[in-house]
């Protein structure tokens, strides 16, 4: 039996209870352009980061079981802590779509998996198809919690863990919900609706039910189906197009997820976060807006407990002049705030030619063993000269000292690249340096140089 619940805020205007959550749920979500996190009932909000702008937003987030985010924003994956802490800073891997044409750039969604180890992520391209109109072709990816690229290239968006190994995927027709084991080569179809697209699936934890966006504009709604056979492990049956819940129908739904009695739920909608208590039935209190201005929710079980904030520390301050001491004895030293930032070393212009034959070096003084890592990205108009793509990323390296001292990094082209970069008679790049000391946080620099003839 299908039932229907108006998800629209004039139609929930009363704002009815939501069925009280676990204690230790939380709700990971954007909001103004940052992370924050709340409990399911909207309270106890906390907002994790805090330089997200309109110009550079926060554009994807997930959550681990204990709490781990994972979010894009730019071309980079953040594992942060609830405080806000960057853990680590993660450049993904190009991928190929279905053209077998190279994507890079933004990560448009990110998934982490439940315990941590793995983070699949969807770039998207946009290629011309016979008519002239521009198709859109997503690729997603995997990496581990380390950065390191991990098998499986697929050609569907929408990632959503069911496992530690096993996610769900969604494509076009006859592909919209798949399924994928980590370190498959393919993926195989599971879900498809002939009468309209589903996308953005969940499996709940318990692998009974599995919810998903179905339909487009103002026709989208949320539906939820119960499983059959063994999805978690196994291979589920087919469970055909009736949905036990129907909620909408209203443009602009979004992301739903479960909570973690397999029951509750919670989607971005046009105003906010909504929550429901008994989606899987359809059943007692009707959905509510619980975080208004929210999207894009991801339901965990870590409770919100960010612990004190790590403030940056406070700049290099002078102290006192030196004091003079007697004859032939030096004076007490110059007290100091800290030390300054050791900043990356590159030349601030560069010969289109040479760089197109040598690269781009970067060096870096390392005070201990790290992990230097250079990408080095473009401008738009160099982007369609260079026939980059919409990532404009020319090309990324990284290496490793295992002792403190210089580290050189040398970013080069491929070689279908280098006759046309070659050939460029001014640019701009722009050169992004990540250094991640043994056992620290990364730090980031971001500087330029001028390409000229």
């Amino acid at each position: 039996m299908r039932r229907t619940l108006m998800a629209g805020a004039a139609a929930l205007a009363g704002g009815l209870a939501l069925s009280a959550p676990a204690a230790a749920d939380s709700i990971a979500y954007l909001k103004s352009n940052d992370v924050w996190i709340a409990n399911p009932d909207g309270s106890g909000e906390y907002q994790v980061t805090r330089d997200g702008n309109a110009g550079l937003p926060y554009i994807a987030v997930s959550q681990a079981d204990d709490g781990t985010i994972a979010a894009s924003r730019g071309n980079s994956i953040l594992l942060l802590r609830q405080n806000g802490s960057v853990i680590r800073e993660i450049d993904p891997p190009t991928l190929r779509n279905s053209y077998s044409h190279a994507i890079d750039g933004k990560p448009i969604q990110v998934a982490i998996s439940p315990d941590g180890s793995r983070i699949a992520y969807t770039f998207v391209s946009f290629e011309a198809e016979g008519g002239g109109a521009d198709m859109t072709r997503p690729a997603t990816g995997f990496v581990d919690a380390a950065g390191n690229r991990l098998p499986g290239n697929l050609y569907n968006a929408f990632p959503s863990w069911v496992t530690n190994t096993r996610l769900l995927t969604s494509g076009g027709y006859l592909w919209h919900v798949n399924i994928h084991d980590q370190g498959q080569e393919v993926e195989r179809n599971w879900l498809t609706d002939l009468e309209t697209d589903l996308s953005d699936p969940e499996v709940n934890r318990q692998g009974t039910r599995v919810v998903a966006v179905r339909g487009h504009g103002a026709n989208r709604t949320i539906v939820t189906y119960d499983t059959v056979g063994d999805v978690l492990a196994g291979w589920p049956s087919r469970i055909g197009t009736t949905a036990i819940c129907s909620i909408g129908e209203l443009d602009g739904l979004s992301g739903p997820s479960w909570g973690t009695d397999g029951n509750a739920l919670a989607w971005g909608a046009p105003d906010g976060i909504w929550t429901m208590g008994q989606a899987g039935t359809c059943e007692g209190a009707q959905p509510r807006l619980t975080i208004a201005g929210g999207s894009q929710p991801d339901w965990g079980p870590a409770d919100v407990n960010p612990g004190p904030r790590e403030e940056p520390p406070p700049p290099d301050r002078p102290g006192p002049p030196d004091q003079p001491g007697p004859p032939d004895q030096p004076g007490p030293p110059q007290r100091r705030g800290g030390p300054s930032a050791v900043k990356p070393r590159l030349a601030a212009k560069a010969k289109a030619a040479a760089l197109a034959k040598r690269g781009l070096t970067v060096r870096y003084r390392c005070a201990a063993r790290c992990t230097v890592k250079v990408t080095v990205t473009t401008d738009k108009a160099t982007a369609r000269t260079l026939k980059l793509g919409r990532g404009a990323r020319l090309g990324s390296a990284s290496k490793k000292a295992r002792k403190a001292g210089d580290v050189a990094v040398t970013v080069r082209a491929g070689a279908k690249l280098r006759a046309r970069l070659a050939k460029l008679r001014r640019a701009t790049l722009t050169v992004r340096t990540v250094v991640t000391p043994q056992g620290a946080r990364a730090r980031s620099f971001t500087q330029r140089v001028r390409v000229v003839r």
